[in-house]
């Protein structure tokens, strides 16, 4: 276990550090034109419409492993199975070994269908020293001999205490698969919010490109803070929920501090999913915190996993007109009206105007607008009626997880994840002792006694 004497000074230091850093002026960290996917200077001159076609395939392998890398990083924050699990051997996980130490470190390493995850916690919201990684301002310079300069405390996420046996039991995972397959098994890094950016660092360690492995990042922290070249952005998916015409504040928002890179994706309430192409570091706006809980990222993930095989390969490219969007390079025409907030023609009728059905989760003034014909509280309803995650919310009917909540309708929380109230839950069970941080967990509802 930690020492947590020796940690204390590191604490005060963080929490001034903190202070200090979320203060500093944006413009000294806004990325650089060359990491605007074009967008800016000469670039901006130019209609996206003369752009070539920004497209990508994905197979159903990689929308399987995504999906298994999602839901995985759900496992790796339940108090529950890190604390009373290290190892079992049963039909979905042929192998599986969780750490922890005891602080802000957890790791799964999972060998699945002859792939090895391995898997950091991301942040939890109601943990105190979860909340200090995500603000220390320190810096690891060039991490692993790289020239990227990182956020020290992600690098410390990886770089921990277990670091060296988690790394001997991945690569025991690894070489598993020589026996039966004559290769060695591929590796996945992933995680969710401070996970995927301790993911994103692990990536640039020589001992994990080794085995060339792809990696997850789901709503990830900005983990680097420099111009890097040592970093190979075609192999980390960055996938960031947007709906509404919201985006994942713990990834767009705040702190404003650091790049992203990776090849860069939007998912939306209607689970589309668009793609915004290599090392995207635009800022999106506004943001709203609500959509970056687990749930939002297993429920699109779970929809594109779940998807038949006729549906792949499955081309990924922007929205259609009629969707809501804040930049043009959201929108297959290249044109995002800002007036509108809806993607659509770069030509407009003589009015003014356009004449393009409303998607849901675009605002919205009258029925007929929509396509589904219901306007709710400013926003286009879904097929059902009912509104999409990030929509502002009056009642929990309003919304179709049937839960608002802080005024916008959220998805459900899933077993282990932290409650106060039964309607947060899946299981409409918020249930369990209470912990020191009163709260209890979503869990399944008891069993009535014979």
């Amino acid at each position: 276990m930690v020492n947590y004497s020796c940690r204390r000074p590191a604490f005060f230091l963080g929490i001034l550090g903190a202070l200090v850093w979320n203060s500093l002026p944006t413009f000294a960290v806004e990325p650089s034109a060359s990491l605007r996917g074009g967008n800016e200077g000469e670039d901006n001159a130019r209609s996206l419409q003369d752009r070539p076609a920004l497209q990508t395939t994905w197979t159903q392998d990689f929308a399987k492993r995504g999906q298994r890398s999602c839901n995985l990083t759900h496992l790796v924050k339940s108090d529950t199975l890190m604390d009373e699990v290290e190892y079992y051997d049963t039909e979905v996980y042929q192998r599986f070994m969780a750490w922890d130490d005891g602080v802000n470190d957890r790791t799964l390493v999972v060998k699945d269908e002859n792939v090895c995850y391995l898997v950091f916690q991301g942040m939890n919201r109601h943990v105190f020293w979860d909340y200090i990684q995500t603000l220390s301002p320190f810096v690891k310079h060039n991490v692993f001999g790289s020239d990227c300069d990182v956020r020290r405390s992600f690098y410390r996420a990886y770089e921990t205490n277990f670091a060296d046996e988690m790394r001997e039991y991945l690569d025991d995972c690894v070489q598993s698969c020589i026996p039966d397959t004559e290769a060695p098994c591929p590796v996945v890094l992933a995680g969710h919010s401070t996970g995927a950016a301790t993911a994103t660092i692990a990536s640039l360690d020589p001992r994990m490109r080794k085995y060339d492995p792809v990696t997850y990042a789901l709503g990830p922290l900005r983990a680097i803070i420099n111009e890097c070249n040592d970093i190979d952005g075609t192999k980390i998916y960055r996938i960031v929920a947007a709906n509404a015409g919201v985006y994942d504040a713990a990834s767009d928002g705040s702190p404003k501090k650091g790049r992203h890179y990776g090849e860069s994706f939007i998912m939306d309430e209607m689970n589309q999913f668009i793609y915004l192409g290599l090392n995207d570091a635009k800022l999106r706006y506004p943001d709203n915190y609500n959509i970056h809980i687990i749930e939002t990222y297993l429920n699109r993930m779970n929809a594109l996993g779940n998807q038949p095989a006729e549906n792949f390969p499955m081309t990924v490219a922007q929205f259609d007109d009629g969707h809501w969007c804040t930049e043009d390079d959201e929108c297959n025409s290249g044109h995002c009206n800002l007036e509108a907030k809806v993607c659509g023609p770069a030509t407009m009728d003589e009015d003014g105007t356009m004449e393009v059905g409303l998607l849901p989760g675009s605002e919205c003034t009258e029925n007929e607008s929509c396509v589904y014909g219901l306007c709710v509280l400013g926003r286009c309803a879904m097929e059902n009626g009912k509104l999409g995650s990030g929509s502002a919310c009056e009642e929990h009917d309003q919304c179709d997880s049937e839960k608002c909540f802080n005024s916008f309708c959220q998805d459900k929380l899933y077993n282990g994840s932290w409650c106060k109230e039964d309607y947060e839950c899946i299981s409409n069970s918020c249930s369990g002792p209470m912990s020191w941080i009163q709260m209890r967990k979503c869990a399944d509802p008891p069993t009535e006694a014979p």
